[in-house]
């Protein structure tokens, strides 16, 4: 699946209508979708304890939004989600990018701790396993890590934009899923560091020196100051 009109194909995937999100919602309609979600609250009591928590928070959510004059936002089944975070350019890489509505880029890298940023919810990092591994391949042999990126350029519209600032406190999260047109790829020398170091044990409340082997004279000299040995140049 190339970028080429993915994002309707996306909707498509997922079970959305292009065109009709983009209707405003007929006001008849929505008021009879919250006098039905009125009616179902009212009637909770009959559920069984064990599905009412589900059940209740879903009605809040469609009443919710019923109130603000807007229809129940659509659920996302997940597995068409991961399916259309898999969608590949020819380049092998993503052919859309699930931005943080907190930052501006999203990363893809090597660095064992930092492969997706920012980090999706749920476990979706997995979505882009394939191409964390496509980096690793391109740096095999070198001291190095890579990482691909993208920024944000577009424009939200202000009715889009007042949307998700009413929202936001009924998420953990916001993503924007944007189509991208190319990746910028950047190469980072890895960080040489002294292979003799100092082991250092935390109990909560006391550090403690554990280990030290081969000792540098500068890391001779911090360990009897962590000691208590040699007293610290402050004292």
């Amino acid at each position: 699946m190339t970028a080429a009109h993915s994002i309707d194909n996306a909707l498509t995937v997922l079970g959305v209508n292009p065109l009709a999100l983009r209707e405003h919602p007929d006001e008849r309609l929505v008021a009879g979708q919250l006098g039905h979600a009125l009616r179902m609250q009212r009637h909770l009591g009959d559920l069984l304890p064990v599905e009412r928590p589900a059940i209740a928070r879903e009605l809040d959510v469609r009443l919710r939004a019923l109130r603000s004059g807007r229809l129940p936002f659509p659920v996302i089944d997940r597995e068409k989600l991961e399916e259309v975070l898999r969608w590949r350019g020819a380049d092998k890489m993503p052919a859309l990018a699930p931005f943080s509505i907190n930052h501006d880029e999203f990363r893809l890298s090597t660095h064992w701790n930092n492969q997706v940023r920012p980090s999706l919810p749920a476990g979706l990092n997995s979505c882009y396993e394939d191409v964390v591994r496509h980096l690793n391949e391109k740096r095999r042999g070198r001291d190095i890590d890579i990482s691909v990126s993208v920024n944000f350029q577009g424009f939200i519209p202000n009715e889009i934009r007042r949307l998700i600032v009413d929202v936001q406190k009924q998420f953990q999260g916001i993503r924007v899923l944007a189509e991208v047109s190319q990746w910028k790829t950047q190469e980072f020398q890895r960080p040489r560091l002294d292979p003799d170091p100092l082991v250092i044990g935390w109990d909560g409340e006391e550090f403690f020196l554990l280990a030290a082997f081969d000792l540098t004279p500068l890391e001779a000299a911090v360990a009897q100051v962590m000691s208590g040995t040699l007293p610290s140049v402050s004292e």
